[in-house]
């Protein structure tokens, strides 16, 4: 008959090896969610006559949604959205939303891109945003155009 110590003893090893069981197939479970989660470049595309200042609102992880601005293209300028130097992505299949205007002398009336799909507060104002169509570009990037009448 085993003493009571070294039955003790088993039965802390077999929670042992139980609760690292667990830890593995959780780490594991962790790395398969984190690979199904497909993400692309976001790269903007101005067909705009009138520079343009806009702030995008994003989904590039289980985060909710989030800002990024003011970015200012020139007219006819594209590239790839930047945050700190890193380049943003954005969740395949998730909406992109944006606001948007062109920058024109004073007086004249500018163009504006907004909406009712959704709100994004930056710096305590809030921006009415609209959805935007995404398309994969030759690149296999998600790609968004500013089209301005006219141009």
């Amino acid at each position: 008959m085993a003493s009571p110590r070294s039955a003790r003893a088993r039965a802390r090893l077999a929670v042992s090896a139980v609760l690292a069981a667990l830890m593995f197939a959780a780490s594991g479970m962790q790395a398969a969610s984190a690979q199904l989660v497909d993400t692309r470049i976001l790269f903007a595309n101005s067909k705009c006559k009138y520079p343009i200042r806009f702030l995008i609102h994003h989904k590039d992880s289980d985060n909710p949604h989030h800002p990024h601005a003011w970015y200012h293209f020139r007219p006819w300028e594209e590239k790839r959205l930047q945050a700190n130097d890193v380049v943003l992505r954005q969740i395949v299949g998730q909406p992109l939303y944006l606001f948007a205007e062109t920058i024109q002398e004073p007086g004249v009336p500018g163009l504006i891109w907004g909406g009712d799909d959704a709100i994004a507060t930056l710096n305590d104002v809030g921006y009415r945003l609209r959805r935007v169509s995404l398309t994969v570009n030759s690149r296999g990037e998600l790609e968004f155009e500013f089209n301005c009448p006219g141009t």
